[in-house]
């Protein structure tokens, strides 16, 4: 068989462009997901396949605890959070920053549990107003880099501890079809905001929110911060990290 090479890729190609490894793109071929022609023992892909295949949750590897995920968020956006690390985690997190940006996102899904909900417009709006959660999602993006109609899913970030009031205060009903609220739940151990400062996640969060919702703004990409190789904030004595004993099968 042959194939027009100016119009296809083999697989370790296609694994660069999207940022994840080959063996997940053979993967991705041997389950039917991504249309493929073999020629003797190489496969090849058509680019117009890559472009249309939404590679985006297919990716190996689990994701992050919610401790690990916090603490990789506030050393991106170079906050100090007081989560101690073993010294393998604090390793651990240095080889998640040399992750593709893919694989990286994917991983930081485990940074809540989120609850998909369906409530009026007004509930939504009272919810904005009250300090015991901080909003994330599309308003915290259209809040940072003040872009006008840019609308998804409401998101709130609430501490496990308030599931019940928030609930309570936004009167809504669970809807996985078509849900216009998400609440994202995080252990109040790990819970990394301030109630007094903060109404608004961080705009990491804002970012990975927005994209989990496939939602898309030309000045989004702002609101990722650099990597960099500074572990610095990461850093905690091994005394710290003894005080509390958590598996690190993440």
């Amino acid at each position: 068989m042959t194939v027009n090479l100016n119009s296809v890729v083999p697989v370790s190609e296609g694994a660069k462009r999207v940022g994840c490894s080959p063996a997940t793109i053979r993967s991705l071929i041997r389950s039917g997901k991504l249309p493929a022609t073999r020629v003797g023992h190489q496969w090849f892909i058509e680019e117009s396949s890559l472009e249309r295949v939404s590679l985006r949750d297919s990716f190996s590897g689990r994701t992050l605890s919610q401790r690990l995920a916090w603490s990789l968020l506030a050393n991106l956006e170079g906050r100090a959070l007081s989560l101690a690390l073993h010294r393998q985690e604090q390793a651990r997190l240095g080889q998640y920053r040399a992750q593709s940006h893919e694989q990286l996102c994917h991983r930081l899904r485990g940074r809540a549990s989120r609850i998909s909900l369906s409530a009026t417009s007004s509930s939504i709006t009272r919810l904005r107003s009250d300090p015991r959660w901080v909003i994330g999602g599309s308003d915290a993006v259209a809040r940072y880099l003040n872009i006008d109609g840019f609308e998804g899913t409401s998101t709130f970030y609430v501490r496990k501890s308030l599931e019940e009031d928030f609930l309570d205060a936004s009167l809504a009903v669970p809807d996985e079809f078509a849900p216009n609220l998400y609440v994202a739940l995080v252990d109040d151990a790990y819970w990394p905001f301030d109630s007094e400062i903060d109404h608004y996640v961080w705009g990491s969060v804002a970012y990975l929110d927005c994209r989990e919702q496939r939602l898309e703004g030309s000045k989004m990409a702002l609101l990722w911060p650099p990597l960099t190789d500074n572990l610095d904030v990461l850093k905690v004595s091994a005394e710290q990290s003894d005080v509390r004993e958590e598996g690190v099968g993440n």
